[in-house]
């Protein structure tokens, strides 16, 4: 068994026939923070290093099968990392394989980590009875912060 795709997404659709279409695959994100009081213009502020944006994504994995495969249930595996390598979350997705045909699994969070800067991890791996029975896979999605107020500027490079 060998994963072929693993992506993070905004958004996937599943049809009736279970065709995926993937919508916005995610490798990178701008942030920034402002908060605006009555009768005054928008302030940027800081970024926790803990903050998570309400936005809801997916992850989206393709798995080829062998025919010996057939019938096995797996558990899918996925965990995602802080930029500095701290575990956010882990959870398991089960499924039971039917025929050599492709596997395709999507997971739903409600909640995309953006607190730090640097590459969210995105691990994920198949277990079947207990046991790890694929290679572990992943993928990144690098965040960084912006302040839009500086948007338009000339880049400045200091050296210490």
């Amino acid at each position: 068994m060998k994963c072929r795709a693993l992506l993070a997404c905004d958004k996937i659709i599943v049809d009736k026939q279970g065709a995926h279409s993937l919508i916005n695959v995610m490798a990178h994100a701008i942030v920034w923070a402002q908060q605006q009081l009555p009768g005054q213009e928008p302030q940027d502020i800081p970024i926790p290093p803990n903050a998570v944006s309400p936005q809801q994504w997916w992850i989206y994995t393709f798995w080829t099968m062998s025919p010996a495969e057939d019938g096995q249930s797996f558990e899918q595996v996925y965990q995602v990392y802080w930029p500095n390598g701290e575990k956010l979350m882990e959870n398991r997705l089960p499924f039971k394989q039917q025929g050599d045909k492709p596997q395709q699994t999507t997971y739903f969070i409600g909640g995309f980590p953006v607190g730090q800067e640097g590459a969210v991890k995105i691990v994920t791996w198949l277990d079947s009875h207990g046991t790890r029975v694929s290679d572990i896979e992943e993928t990144v999605v690098f965040v960084s912060h912006k302040n839009p107020a500086l948007a338009s500027a000339t880049p400045v490079s200091l050296s210490v």
